[in-house]
């Protein structure tokens, strides 16, 4: 049986799941590269705040990344993903992927509460979009 994996392993799977450097990571959380690097390395121990940054930055749930217990990715993140779908095939907006991306990180951070009102917020905006 493998041992588990680290909480400074996590960090960079999920760095790499999200096709980010050290430096691009560590911009979305106010960060620099070389903190993500030490956090990586093991040098500096990734602190309950940074792993909470991460989930609100990433959508990783900062349980996971600290202790390795828990869904990897927060459901919210996926229900929010399903909620942009439907509200593109609703609307007929053509969104590729890198704008479906920026979507749902706008969506993650404002709207992480409320199913409805993503869907009204933003059919509201592909209805402007599409005039």
């Amino acid at each position: 049986m493998e041992p588990p994996i680290t909480s400074k392993e996590r960090l960079r799977l999920l760095r790499n799941e999200l096709a980010l450097t050290q430096k691009s990571l560590g911009k979305r959380l106010g960060l620099s590269w070389y903190q993500i690097k030490d956090m990586e390395s093991g040098k500096v121990k990734i602190s309950p705040t940074i792993a909470k940054l991460v989930k609100y930055e990433t959508g990783y749930n900062y349980e996971w990344l600290l202790f390795g217990t828990g869904d990897k990715k927060s459901e919210l993140i996926d229900r929010n993903s399903r909620v942009l779908s439907r509200v593109i095939e609703k609307t007929g907006a053509e969104v590729d992927d890198k704008e479906k991306d920026f979507l749902l990180e706008i969506i993650n951070k404002l709207f992480s509460n409320d199913e409805n009102r993503v869907e009204d917020k933003f059919s509201e905006m592909f209805k402007v979009m599409r005039k």
